[in-house]
């Protein structure tokens, strides 16, 4: 069996979206990760991960130059994590119940329930807005050991996770602005797609729902 040497994490890595502004490449002695192509192959498309310059912005006369904040200025959420595996700075991490997942990406789609009525010589329909659906949440990623060995670690992270059959807390960015910075979700499902000949890596997709804590007063 070949020996694989720890993967050299200061010179190589992956993209600004997974959080690690020079972070496109993990690579060891017969081992070496493309994450955008790696991306391609699990889900069929690329997120144009990778991008680390960044154009200057010019409205008339005034030059905005990017800054570095560390949290955002409406909802005060962290922009910043530091992933215990990697030990790298991660942007805009997503947390689940003090767990942050790794190198993890994130969606959300928002549904109305609208009832439709015909209305006789009238044309369309006169709609009234019954509810809002909850949020549908959607998280790709992937799980990293920088020895190039299973990361299973992570793995059992997510899975006890899973196996928590209650409302979980979210802490991301994205979310706090959606949930007033106090969104719960459940998990819905998770999969972990096969990585044929890819060693050292492990993708991860997460559905979740969003929940809302009631309080019931009994008189």
């Amino acid at each position: 069996m070949a020996n694989y040497n720890p993967i050299d994490l200061e010179s190589t890595g992956i993209s600004n979206v997974f959080g690690l502004d020079k972070f496109n490449y993990l690579t060891a002695r017969q081992f070496s990760v493309n994450f955008n192509d790696l991306f391609n192959m699990v889900w069929g498309y690329k997120p144009n991960y990778g991008h680390t310059q960044q154009a200057e912005v010019e409205f008339k006369d005034v030059q905005v130059q990017p800054t570095k904040k560390k949290t955002s200025e409406i909802t005060c959420s962290p922009l910043y994590g530091v992933d215990k595996y990697l030990g790298k700075e991660i942007y805009l991490p997503i947390v689940l119940e003090n767990v942050m997942l790794q190198l993890a990406c994130m969606s959300v789609s928002a549904k109305k329930n609208i009832v439709e009525t015909v209305i006789v010589g009238r044309q369309g329909t006169v709609k009234e807005l019954i509810s809002a659906q909850d949020y549908q949440i959607n998280i790709k990623g992937f799980f990293v050991d920088q020895n190039g060995e299973y990361p299973e670690a992570q793995v059992m992270e997510l899975k006890r996770l899973y196996d928590k059959n209650t409302s979980l807390k979210i802490k991301s960015l994205l979310t706090d602005i959606l949930g007033d910075s106090d969104m719960y979700v459940v998990l819905e499902s998770f999969s972990l797609p096969e990585m044929r000949g890819i060693r050292g890596v492990q993708a991860y997709e997460v559905n979740c729902i969003s929940d809302k804590l009631f309080e019931l007063e009994i008189k």
